[in-house]
């Protein structure tokens, strides 16, 4: 059997409880806080999780 993997990046408009639930279900995932990214537009968020996440 296949382990399905998945990286999730929430932006600000997240509540950062979303990306601890996820951490306790084993998914790995990062806020905009985290990657230093507060304040960016929706496109630029986009961007960026394009370039680090996919």
């Amino acid at each position: 059997m296949s382990e399905i993997f998945i990286h999730v990046y929430l932006d600000e408009d997240v509540d950062v409880l979303v990306a601890s639930l996820l951490h306790s279900r084993g998914f790995e995932a990062t806020t905009a806080k985290q990657a230093g990214q507060l304040g960016k537009t929706d496109v630029e968020q986009l961007e960026y999780a394009k370039l680090f996440y996919i």
